[in-house]
Formats: C-alpha cells, structure tokens, sequence
C-alpha cells in the first residue's frame, strides 16, 4: 500500500474510529491525502532519518479491512507499529502483527511501540499475547469552543 492510496486508509478510519470520537473531531481527508510533494521527498527524509515506512493491506470484498503501518528504524531507538482493522474483521489483525515482526527481525533498536485504542480490547489482548506491555495509557480529551 502506498502513500497515494490514502482513500481506503481514510475510509477504513471512518469504520473503525468511534462515533462518539468522530462526532467530537470529524475525519478530514486532508489527514490521509499525503500531496505530491510529500510522496517525492518522503523516501528522501526516510533515508535521512534512517526509517524506512511499510504499509500493507488486507482486501474483503473490494474493501479494505485491515492496515498495519511500520516504521523501522536503523539505529538504536524504537520502531513503531500501527494496526487499524475493522471491528468484524478482527482475525485479520494476527496475521498483520505477524508480518510486521517478521520483517523487524533484520532490524536493530530497542523495541516496539504500538498504539492502539483502549476500546480495542480484543487488539490490545493480540499484542499482550505476543509479549507487548502497556506501557502508559493516553487519554483523548476535547472542548469545543463557540
């Protein structure tokens, strides 16, 4: 999955996302689409900051229903992991882990970071069951002004 796909990544937000989350802060397009210039000079950074970004996908039906993000780091620091799958389509985030810390063992660092949702219980119990540990827990908090 590349940068220019951003559509199925932002149509899959809107499926997994709670309600009462996008209720509070809509989606916007504009958080996914990622412009011409940023998709050229992307690798260009990447390769400054010694990162290197994967993204896969799993299809159902012509629709995306699962997306694991990764960015590996070459030097000794913490990658990070991001899994967004769809809540009837939760057997799927397994095989999205397993791709992701297969492709890891090539790489130094200290270890992994994922965030994951707390109402994502079912996502939070795959990554305990491979040894991830809660590390802090972050509350999303909103005012809205008039």
């Amino acid at each position: 999955m590349g940068l220019g796909e951003w559509r199925a990544r932002y149509e899959l937000a809107k499926e997994v996302i709670l309600p009462e989350v996008q209720a509070f802060n809509p989606l916007s397009e504009r958080e996914f689409r990622i412009s011409l210039w940023m998709r050229a000079l992307s690798p260009f950074f990447n390769l400054l900051q010694g990162v290197r970004d994967h993204q896969w996908a799993v299809e159902h039906g012509g629709r995306v229903v699962g997306v694991l993000t990764l960015w590996a780091v070459r030097y000794d620091s913490l990658h990070q992991l991001r899994i967004m799958v769809h809540p009837q389509h939760e057997a799927i985030a397994e095989a999205l882990l397993m791709k992701g810390l297969s492709l890891l063992q090539g790489y130094m660092g200290r270890g992994i970071l994922a965030a994951v949702p707390s109402s994502r219980m079912e996502l939070r119990k795959l990554l305990m069951r491979y040894g991830f540990v809660e590390v802090s827990t972050f509350h999303q908090m909103g005012l809205k002004l008039k």
